[in-house]
Parts: C-alpha cells; sequence; structure tokens
C-alpha cells in the first residue's frame, strides 16, 4: 500500500462508502432517522454555546477556547472533538 498511494486511496474511500451504506440499512432496518452534517460544517470551529466561529483554528490546536465575552464558555478550555460532538448533537435536535 506504501507503493501505491492511489490504490490505498481509492480501497480506503471504498471502505468509508461501504461502512456509510451499512450504517444507512441498518437505520432503515431499526426504523431510525439518520442524519449527515454537511462535509464542511464547522463543527470544530463553532462554540456549542453562544456559536462563535474560530476561523483561523488549525488542525494541531486539540483545546477550544472560546473569544465571545458574553457566553457562558468564555475562556473555558475544552476539548476540540467533544465542543464537535455538541454541535452536531446540536444539529440533530434542529431536525
Amino acid at each position: 500500500m506504501k507503493r501505491n498511494r492511489k490504490l490505498a486511496r481509492a480501497i480506503s474511500d471504498v471502505g468509508m462508502g461501504e461502512f456509510r451504506k451499512h450504517i444507512e440499512y441498518k437505520s432503515l432496518w431499526n426504523g431510525a432517522m439518520l442524519l449527515f452534517a454537511d462535509r464542511f460544517f464547522p463543527s470544530s470551529k463553532t462554540c456549542h454555546g453562544c456559536n462563535w466561529k474560530w476561523e483561523d483554528m488549525e488542525l494541531s490546536d486539540r483545546i477550544f477556547i472560546c473569544q465571545n465575552p458574553p457566553c457562558p464558555c468564555f475562556q473555558v478550555p475544552q476539548d476540540r472533538d467533544q465542543n464537535a460532538a455538541e454541535n452536531l448533537v446540536s444539529l440533530a435536535d434542529t431536525y
């Protein structure tokens, strides 16, 4: 796989496509609603408390810190992934 990157990428893309089809099938089978967030939805860059967006956040930044003073999460360090998960839950609650 290291020698042929195109093949490795094609295999990994197929794997994710198969995973998505399996999840869709299982949710339909169980009568559950399945939602997919847009690929570019800024779940990691947005504060879950006030929707303030950290525009220049990089992938190496693992801690999210809101810079919006009226927000209850102002200057509170949060795990980036936990913040993203809370944003995705909020997105799902709108449906």
